[in-house]
């Protein structure tokens, strides 16, 4: 549909950020993108999904905010195009638009229309196309550890701070009581002050630290006996997990 944007995946390791946008992106006048995603979107409009995806891994912008959340390794944004394996730990898009709910895989090469929808059954509508695509998923383990793979749901929202913020204000205006709205935006705020503590760790570059840890060890000659060390525990975890099996 010409009416749903789309954008093939063609970067490696980019699923996420290609899902996120691949959502945000068919909401341009609902959701503020702010000017840098709505110049990309005007700029991709006419284009096809696979020229699109080209575009996308050539833009600057996105690039140095994917790399900035990107866990540091050797590896960039532009290393290498996507190819059909990819998807070993992969993010997919639901939306509900022009009454029908979509499924938007950046593998795949178009959108992916899956119900007719309304206003007031979409929401169950794309309940159930997730759980359809959960099952595919598991149908087509042919190595049968289906039961082993995870799912991770998440949900393109409001800001809930900024909600409860309103929220507060327009009741406060009325002489409402407030104390419960309160008390749940201290939590979110704190929940988000941690998460953002969290976030410079994990995107912090610990490999030089580590580089230097290990060259320490090296030259005053423990690194062998930990790594020895190591493996035996290894081997001693896998072993007792395979007697559990049994």
């Amino acid at each position: 549909s010409s009416n749903v944007f789309f954008a093939k995946q063609v970067i490696n390791n980019a699923c996420a950020t290609q899902a996120i946008l691949n959502t945000v992106l068919n909401f341009p006048k609902d959701i503020a993108i702010g000017d840098d995603l709505k110049n990309f979107h005007e700029f991709v409009g006419e284009m096809d999904p696979q020229t699109r995806g080209e575009m996308l891994g050539q833009s600057d912008v996105i690039r140095q905010v994917h790399n900035s959340f990107a866990r540091p390794s050797a590896f960039e944004f532009e290393d290498r195009l996507a190819k059909e394996d990819d998807d070993v730990y992969h993010f997919t898009a639901f939306i509900y638009k022009n009454g029908a709910i979509y499924e938007l895989d950046g593998l795949q090469p178009g959108p992916i229309r899956l119900a007719p929808a309304t206003s007031d059954d979409f929401r169950q509508q794309l309940v159930d196309g997730v759980q359809a695509k959960i099952q595919q998923v598991v149908a087509v383990d042919t190595a049968g550890q289906g039961q082993g793979i995870s799912f991770a749901l998440m949900a393109v929202t409001e800001d809930r701070v900024q909600a409860l913020e309103e929220q507060i204000a327009l009741l406060m205006s009325q002489e409402q009581p407030v104390g419960e709205l309160q008390a749940q935006l201290a939590d979110l705020q704190e929940q988000r002050e941690a998460g953002k503590q969290e976030n410079v760790r994990r995107r912090h570059n610990y490999i030089p630290a580590i580089i230097a840890l290990l060259k320490a060890l090296q030259e005053k000659g423990k690194l062998k006996g930990i790594m020895e060390a190591s493996q035996k525990a290894s081997e001693a975890k896998r072993e007792a997990a395979a007697n559990k099996k049994k």
